[in-house]
């Protein structure tokens, strides 16, 4: 049975607390929007509050969720390594809902740009920073079984955020439900981030001849980078070796869907893949064309290098479809978070290919 250590109390109220950054991820600027700042450094953080996780643990895999800022701050197995990036959990606020970029695995809706995407505290179009109820919460947390739930503040679209988290033999299973609590219909999906440590390796599915001119990204240059740094394999995997990475500024690419495959991307650090695979409900399923008109893509790497005492800044990210929502109705996304042995290197033969709409791993690629 999971063990799950609740070392605040079940739920959590009250102002969710900003932390410092230098670095911060535009994570999906549109190539039409003019670029959002990559940092800000010119506001004073005030005093912390301690950032505090609950706790899942079973025999193999361990979890770490931090209500305060509504984001996973650790996944691994047990005795592995650490696979999410986290950084500046100890710093203080920024004014002006300025963005602080913690890392960890963090829970946005799409799409971020247009007529249907994000908007600032006086309803205006606002492509960045993203909403705080939307980022950071603070959420509410609570048990149901041996499943972490938790909900977020309803954000400016009226969009409220149900997730559950529920540990398995070999990793993570998340379920994450959109609640349209607005007045109107509300066109939205899914978006789940994972931030990357800068010595990971990351594989994405890129295959066929065509793969390559069906990439998307903010500009040529963007898509350019990304070819420099991806390692294709005869297999359809394709590895991003980070340590590649050596340019100025980000990068945001988006990743053709496969036909009949799940969208997958997975990470590799010190002898383990974290493979994530996204599963939505069959009706869901038929709007998926959506993403690539709404400016985003079912899966997405954003690559930031380092400069200076800066640190990488670096994104997996998998996109639900973008579903009508009506008032009072909801839109369900949920992934599977699974651990793979890899001791001998980024060995994309051992990774499995889920196929779509089974929603079970066939033989692995290689």
């Amino acid at each position: 049975m999971p063990r799950i250590a609740l070392t605040l109390p079940v739920l959590l109220f009250g102002a969710a607390v900003l932390q410092s950054c230098a670095t911060c991820s535009p994570a999906n600027a549109s190539a039409q929007d003019a670029d959002p700042p990559l940092r800000n450094t010119s506001a004073t953080p005030v005093a912390a509050e301690p950032i505090v996780p609950v706790l899942l643990e079973n025999a193999a895999v361990r979890a770490e969720y931090a209500p305060s800022i509504d984001r996973l701050t650790s996944f691994r197995a047990l005795g592995g390594p650490e696979f999410l990036f986290t950084q500046r959990l100890d710093s203080g606020a920024l004014p002006d809902e300025a963005y602080t970029f913690y890392g960890g695995a963090y829970f946005w809706t799409s799409p971020q740009n247009g007529s249907a995407g994000w908007i600032g505290p006086k309803g205006q179009p606002r492509a960045w920073p993203p909403d705080p109820a939307m980022n950071i919460g603070p959420a509410q947390t609570s048990l149901q079984g041996d499943a972490l739930t938790s909900r977020s503040p309803k954000n400016r679209l009226g969009l409220v955020e149900d997730k559950t988290f529920a540990l398995t033999e070999r990793g993570l299973d998340i379920t994450y439900r959109l609640v349209n609590e607005g007045e109107g219909v509300r066109a939205g999906g899914t978006w789940i981030n994972t931030a990357v440590h800068e010595d990971a390796k990351i594989a994405v599915r890129l295959v066929g001849p065509d793969a390559l001119a069906s990439l998307r990204g903010w500009d040529q240059q963007s898509i350019d980078r990304f070819v420099s740094v991806a390692q294709r394999q005869e297999n359809g995997w394709a590895v991003i070796d980070l340590s590649t990475a050596t340019w100025e500024g980000g990068i945001k690419v988006y990743v053709p869907r496969v036909k009949g495959e799940l969208p997958t991307i997975a990470i590799w650090r010190e002898g383990q893949w974290l493979v994530r695979a996204q599963r939505v409900t069959e009706a869901a399923t038929k709007s998926v064309g959506r993403l690539a008109t709404m400016g985003e893509g079912a899966v997405a790497v954003y690559i930031q290098p380092s400069t200076g005492d800066d640190p990488m800044v670096v994104e997996a990210e998998l996109y639900g479809p973008i579903v009508d929502i009506a008032p009072g109705a909801d839109h369900v996304a949920s992934e599977s978070w699974t651990v793979i042995d890899s001791p001998s290197g980024a060995d994309t033969s051992l990774l499995p290919v889920y196929q779509d709409p089974a929603a079970s791993p066939v033989q692995p690629a290689g």
